[in-house]
């Protein structure tokens, strides 16, 4: 558990996932989706999703809620991100999933004519 101060703000960046991001005039920013080393990224929309990559530098607070960020809608365009990669974690819990089939796991399986 690590903890930073970013404009004067005590964060602990684990208590984030999953809760709600805003920015300023009360801006629905989506939820926070994963914390990174300088950034955090947020996750707008069910379906037709967003990524947007934030500085930490932009956080204010977290009232154990809502993280309150420093951003306005006119900036929010230039934090958006084409796709997310998926993280270490997600990479790891998908080969287990796949591995923890049985089976082929995947492969060809030839008959044996014989002569």
């Amino acid at each position: 558990m690590y903890k930073t101060h970013y404009m004067e703000a005590e964060i602990n960046w684990e208590d984030v996932k999953k809760k709600e991001a805003r920015g300023s005039g009360d801006l629905d920013l989506g939820e926070v989706h994963e914390i990174e080393c300088s950034d955090i990224i947020v996750e707008k929309g069910i379906i037709d999703k967003i990524f947007y990559r934030i500085p930490k530098s932009l956080a204010i607070n977290f009232d154990g809620h809502v993280l309150h960020l420093n951003i306005s809608k006119e900036n929010l365009k230039k934090y958006e991100i084409e796709s997310l990669a998926p993280s270490i974690t997600e990479q790891l819990e998908s080969t287990t999933e796949i591995n923890a089939g049985g089976g082929s796991s995947g492969g060809i399986q030839m008959e044996d004519k014989g002569p």
